[in-house]
């Protein structure tokens, strides 16, 4: 990765990733016509105070910068203001499970989850089988005078079994 572009973003209204190197790599005049289209979406949608697209580490919004003018400089994704807790601003180099850990936890719930977590609750109230409240974002504490907790996205007793969903912040990790 070079230093100072960013090799990933985050659309929060979708909650999708676009990898940097698939978006510019490879571009025909349709698609560089289309990169140039978004950059300017992008640019309004600053002006409005809207983050359409953001870093997926820090959740700074973006632009694409690059590709026009005199020094044809190869397009990329770029901060619209250098952030220093984002390593792709200030050359930190830090390894690649650090940077899966911030850029899960920065990638909160988009309208796409939250609509799936709607959905899946208001199937299992309709289900029988289910013999409690479901409960959508409740958290649970342990006997621990509330050090540790957890929140499910959505909890239930099915056939007399605790059920949870959840969605992952980063990949679990198993030990054999």
């Amino acid at each position: 990765m070079r230093l100072n572009l960013i090799p990933e973003v985050f659309v929060p209204a979708e909650g999708r990733y676009i990898k940097a190197a698939l978006y510019f790599d490879e571009q025909d005049d349709r698609q560089k016509d289309l990169v140039h289209a978004q950059r300017r979406e992008l640019l309004r949608a600053k002006r409005k105070g809207q983050k359409l697209w953001v870093c997926a580490l820090c959740q700074e919004p973006i632009y694409i910068a690059g590709g026009l003018g005199r020094t044809r400089r190869r397009a990329h994704f770029k901060h619209f203001i250098d952030s220093p807790r984002c390593p792709y601003q200030t050359r930190k180099s830090l390894d690649q499970e650090t940077i899966r850990k911030i850029k899960y936890n920065g990638a909160k719930e988009s309208p796409l989850h939250r609509g799936m977590k709607e959905s899946l609750a208001a199937l299992l109230e309709k289900d029988s089988a289910i013999s409690s409240e479901v409960k959508v974002e409740k958290t649970f504490f342990h006997q621990d005078q509330g050090k540790e907790w957890r929140r499910p996205d959505i909890a239930c007793n099915w056939n007399g079994l605790g059920l949870v969903f959840w969605k992952f912040k980063s990949p679990p990790t198993f030990s054999t």
